[in-house]
């Protein structure tokens, strides 16, 4: 019962520190994306070419739902299809009969 007690506390650790975090790897892999994106669709809207304003409009709405995307599955770590499971609490749960 002691080891199943721990195993839980350390489960709850993990979620609270999983929780806590900030800014991640991904985060800043999008706004550095993003920001790439943006700079190469500021260069093609420079051209007169209606092709080219398309492709820039394009490029940029990519780049901001690739960020959003990102940012927003990580918002709630224990919800969503990206979520935290709680597998290592439910495993020392006791059965209900």
């Amino acid at each position: 019962m002691v080891v199943a007690l721990e195993a839980a506390l350390d489960a709850r650790r993990e979620r609270i520190i999983v929780s806590e975090s900030r800014v991640n790897w991904a985060k800043w892999t999008g706004v550095v994306l993003l920001a790439a994106l943006t700079l190469l669709a500021i260069a093609i809207v420079h051209g007169e070419k209606r092709a080219t304003t398309l492709i820039a409009n394009g490029i940029f709405a990519s780049a901001v739902a690739v960020c959003l995307l990102m940012i927003a599955s990580q918002d709630r770590p224990f919800a969503g299809p990206f979520a935290v499971k709680p597998d290592p609490l439910v495993q020392v749960m006791p059965e209900a009969h």
